[in-house]
């Protein structure tokens, strides 16, 4: 849309990054709009990692946009010289997740955060810049609709892919500051492919390799920082890049992060998505397996003199039948509490109990790894 020149200020004496728009006949209003949004953008920032903007206006009519000048190189270069180690690297993010923050505190979200759009001076400061595709909290209408796709595909969150406008927020750039994680941590990126398609495909479906099966010296809580950004639904990431930014400042003081924390609100949002997805074709073997997992307990391991253990199974088939009739009524979340609390049983202090149910769940989850995968995303 733009060409960028290193220019010099004569009348302030500096030296500035002019950036020009194409000619009319390259550029159509949805592009002149757009290069007037990064300068409204830029003028309510105020950061020490977002570049400055100077002044904008138009000459022969061609709009201009006169920025800092940043001299050094991009994040992006860094990464693909693999000159970048991890101490340093997450140090780096930790101050682009700063400066983005002071953004959403400012009604802009960048909806193209990535590595090329990360300046690193000659004062190894890193600086946000190109706030083109940035999404402004100010009631003006906005160029893009439900269903548009907006950014970098890479670098682009679930929400992006599928142009969901009303989920893109704050966590829409954690999201991509949760991408750059991964790549300083494992030199490569969570989700790839050979076209727009593929890669949106990977997005939107795929879970993460933990960075720790790709290298496993990665630290553990920087792994959990890493894959909590890269969460599918928007709710689930870092709310802020602040909290993302606070977590990579405990990391680096040597203090605990606290991603990876799943809450049981988190838990039964999960249980629920899952169960109306996959309930009526795979709850009725769920509880198949079940009732073959307590007649081969009882076959294994007769009942004692005590009352125990049978009340134990008593408790446990009753929530049984709980499930089946919730299930006959597609009540799918009062079936997921009935199995829930099944598993809660199997936290007998009983032994032979706990080995009886041990078998039993582990049964269950070899029947049901569609429901399980669905639960961990």
């Amino acid at each position: 849309m733009g060409i960028v020149y290193r220019a010099r200020d004569r009348k302030r004496k500096r030296e500035v990054a002019l950036k020009l728009l194409l000619s009319d006949r390259h550029a159509d209003d949805e592009g002149h709009e757009r290069f007037k949004r990064e300068a409204r953008s830029l003028a309510r920032l105020s950061h020490p990692g977002i570049v400055k903007v100077f002044d904008y206006g138009v000459n022969n009519g061609l709009p201009y946009l006169s920025m800092e000048f940043v001299p050094g190189r991009t994040l992006q270069s860094l990464l693909d010289g693999n000159a970048l180690r991890l101490l340093p690297g997450v140090d780096v993010l930790l101050k682009v997740a700063q400066a983005i923050d002071h953004a959403h505190s400012r009604g802009v979200v960048h909806r193209d955060l990535k590595p090329a759009n990360v300046l690193i001076g000659a004062d190894n400061r890193p600086r946000i810049s190109d706030f083109g595709l940035a999404k402004l909290d100010d009631g003006r209408i906005t160029l893009t609709h439900d269903g548009d796709i907006v950014g970098t595909p890479l670098y682009m969150s679930p929400e992006q892919i599928q142009g969901a406008l009303a989920q893109v927020g704050p966590s829409t750039d954690v999201w991509a500051l949760g991408v750059m994680l991964y790549r300083v941590l494992t030199g490569s990126l969570p989700f790839n492919g050979t076209t727009v398609e593929e890669v949106s495909r990977e997005v939107v479906n795929k879970t993460p390799v933990p960075p720790r099966s790709l290298v496993p010296d990665v630290p553990e809580d920087l792994e959990r920082v890493c894959l909590t950004a890269l969460r599918k639904a928007p709710h689930e990431r870092y709310q802020s890049a602040g909290e993302f930014a606070r977590d990579l400042g405990a990391y680096l003081q040597g203090a605990p992060v606290l991603a990876g924390r799943v809450t049981p609100a988190m838990r039964a949002r999960r249980g629920y998505r899952a169960l109306r997805i996959y309930a009526p074709t795979l709850l009725p073997g769920m509880l198949v397996v079940l009732s073959l997992g307590l007649l081969a307990g009882w076959l294994a391991f007769p009942p004692s003199s005590g009352g125990g253990l049978a009340a134990a199974e008593g408790s446990l088939e009753t929530l049984v039948g709980r499930a089946e009739q919730a299930w006959r009524e597609r009540a799918y979340d009062r079936a997921a509490r009935a199995l829930d609390g099944a598993q809660e049983a199997a936290r007998s202090d009983d032994p032979t109990l706990a080995a009886r149910l041990a078998a039993l769940q582990a049964r269950r989850t070899e029947s049901l790894p569609a429901l399980e995968a669905a639960l961990s995303t």
